[in-house]
């Protein structure tokens, strides 16, 4: 809304030679993007409105497939992550000590339900913008090691998905349990 009618709105009362601040009509909007989740317009401009799926990754090629790889990776070890200092937090204890894994990965599949749910957009956003990326580590296999395509596809995949997800667990969770003052193991 205007300042103005901002201001009227709030309790201000609207300033001499002011008109009343008028609803748009129903059904239409002010401006592009007006109506929509702040979710929905960065998702828009990051992929144009269309509707991003595990279908248009597939048709993004395979970078995008191996980026999309690495982003849901990345989120699902930050929620072990979260869930691990959490749950050490609340009851002092490992997650590893004897009787505890069960509710831990209670309290990890809660947390994955909620924030991995709802992040969905952002992690095929994410991995369209980071497909660039993914497709310049293949070629670089390609060229240094003059590798096939798919060999360097499958070299990149196991640095990243598996090396790079493995490493990003046990130093990301090293670090957040001695930040947070937490017991990595019992």
């Amino acid at each position: 809304a205007p300042p103005r009618a901002a201001a009227a709105a709030a309790g201000g009362g609207a300033a001499e030679g002011d008109e009343p601040a008028q609803a748009a009509p129903a059904g239409k909007s002010e401006g592009k993007g007006e109506g929509k989740s702040i979710g929905a317009r960065v998702r828009d401009f990051f992929i144009g409105g269309e509707k991003l799926n595990k279908e248009r990754l597939a048709k993004l090629g395979t970078s995008a497939l191996l980026s999309y790889g690495a982003v849901s990776n990345l989120n699902a070890i930050t929620l072990v992550i979260v869930a691990w200092c959490g749950f050490a937090s609340n009851t002092g204890l490992s997650p590893l000590a004897p009787g505890q894994w069960k509710a831990f990965l209670a309290a990890y599949t809660a947390l994955y339900a909620v924030v991995g749910n709802l992040g969905r957009p952002l992690r095929f956003t994410l991995s369209v913008a980071a497909a660039p990326f993914f497709d310049r580590i293949v070629k670089f296999f390609q060229g240094r090691f003059n590798l096939k395509p798919a060999l360097a596809f499958g070299l990149t995949v196991f640095c990243v998905n598996v090396c790079g997800s493995f490493t990003y667990l046990f130093v990301g969770l090293r670090v957040a349990t001695l930040v947070a003052g937490v017991p990595l193991l019992p």
